[in-house]
């Protein structure tokens, strides 16, 4: 219920799949999938049977690459 909560918990899982799965921190299309998927299904890769969350973790990296060119304007 507390956002920063949800942010820590989120950067903890990530550092995580970097650290285990070896995933760039800066690959949000992986990242994405390693966090729906859990990390042991991201293993055993069973986001390939599922087209739609392909397509979804694209427009979840989509949108990361559109908030890091809009947050670069910022500065």
């Amino acid at each position: 219920s507390d956002i920063d909560d949800t942010f820590d918990f989120m950067g903890w899982y990530n550092y995580q799949s970097y650290k285990r799965l070896k995933i760039s921190r800066k690959d949000t299309y992986k990242l994405y999938l390693a966090y729906h998927e859990g990390q042991g299904g991201y293993s055993r890769r069973t986001y390939l049977k599922k087209k739609w969350l392909l397509k979804v973790a694209k427009k979840v990296s989509n949108r990361a690459r559109m908030y890091q060119r809009q947050y670069r304007k910022c500065g």
